[in-house]
């Protein structure tokens, strides 16, 4: 996920989702939970 700044590894982060459907936004949906791999080195 390196094209979003700001992300850190073995963190859980709530997120909404929004798609972009014939040059137009949609409405945001439900929240959900993503948790990214914790990495040691």
């Amino acid at each position: 996920m390196s094209w979003v700044s700001g992300i850190q590894y073995g963190r859980t982060y709530d997120v909404r989702i929004a798609a972009y459907v014939n040059s137009a936004w949609q409405p945001y949906g439900s929240m959900c939970q993503i948790t990214t791999l914790l990495v040691c080195l």
